[in-house]
């Protein structure tokens, strides 16, 4: 018939999900643990009033904090908490909706952890990635999380619908985002 093949072929291709599948399931555990680190030190939930919005990031120890426009830019009053438990307001210093990026600032009594900007090329298709946010507004100053996944594709262009927006040169990943999510870092 068809597509059938002989029982050792069949045989070598389970052996081979199964290798696959300890192998993956071996460096989720690792960047799991990565992100669990990363996560508690520079990782931030952005609020509006009583309304969570999303997360962002801190990106220098003076308390810039990068999300997305789409989670900040309009904001009147922002909050943001931090996995130790702190809470600031934070001031919008700018937007951009064509790139859809937003830059906060908070006043921290102390340096804050933060994540620098790599130089490098970008990523590259198929290397393993974290995306880590504040999915559904589940983290309050407690346990931020981290989803792995692989990045599917890069260059990618998206022209939203209603608001105009037009997402250029994006990175498409298989990482779970969920609502919430929006403004935190893949890394």
């Amino acid at each position: 018939a068809l597509g059938s093949r002989p029982p050792e072929c069949a045989l070598a291709a389970a052996e081979g999900r199964r290798a696959w599948g300890e192998e993956a399931a071996e460096v989720r555990a690792s960047w799991a643990r990565r992100a669990q680190a990363l996560g508690e030190k520079m990782l931030a939930s952005l609020r509006s009033g009583s309304e969570s919005l999303g997360s962002g990031f801190v990106i220098d120890k003076r308390g810039d904090i990068v999300t997305n426009d789409h989670v900040a830019g309009g904001a009147t009053e922002i909050s943001v908490s931090f996995p130790d438990g702190r809470t600031l307001d934070a001031a919008l210093v700018g937007s951009d909706p064509a790139s859809d990026l937003a830059l906060l600032k908070v006043e921290p009594e102390q340096p804050l952890a933060y994540l620098a900007f790599t130089t490098d090329e970008g990523p590259l298709v198929g290397e393993w990635v974290i995306a880590f946010g504040n999915p559904f507004g589940l983290f309050e100053a407690t346990d931020p999380t981290g989803t792995v996944g692989v990045v599917s594709a890069v260059g990618r262009q998206l022209s939203a619908g209603r608001d105009g927006r037009v997402y250029s040169d994006m990175i498409q990943t298989d990482a779970a985002i969920n609502r919430g999510n929006s403004g935190g870092p893949l890394i």
